[in-house]
């Protein structure tokens, strides 16, 4: 895979790790999956170009689909909310030494890899 390919792949895998992340975070401190247009609003956050809402809804129904599969296989095993806070860095950042956040990642670059990517 050319480099370009690539660094575009790992940069779109990161915002949908995010927002998977802030998904399945709403999840275990109130119970619920977030609404479709919540996690477009949540996608915003880590978009430079936030007047691309087709590609923000992209990155919401993909988050969804990744973060119900993390939630049935129970990869993650969070006992509690501050376990997920710990996924970020800084705020709006994946916290990348966290082998959490590095497995939700994995696994958001795998799904993208599966489904074309085309973000």
């Amino acid at each position: 895979m050319p480099s370009k390919l690539r660094r575009n792949l790992l940069a779109q895998a990161e915002m949908l790790a995010l927002v998977v992340v802030s998904e399945l975070f709403v999840r275990r401190t109130t119970g619920q999956w977030m609404a479709v247009d919540e996690l477009v609003e949540c996608s915003n956050l880590y978009l430079v170009d936030r007047d691309d809402v087709i590609r923000r809804s992209m990155i919401a129904s993909r988050a969804g689909i990744v973060a119900r599969e993390i939630e049935r296989v129970d990869a993650l095993s969070v006992d509690h909310p501050d376990d997920l806070l710990e996924m970020f860095d800084y705020g709006v950042t994946l916290n990348r030494s966290h082998p959490r956040s590095l497995d939700v990642y994995t696994r958001c670059v795998a799904h993208l890899m599966e489904t074309r990517w085309d973000l």
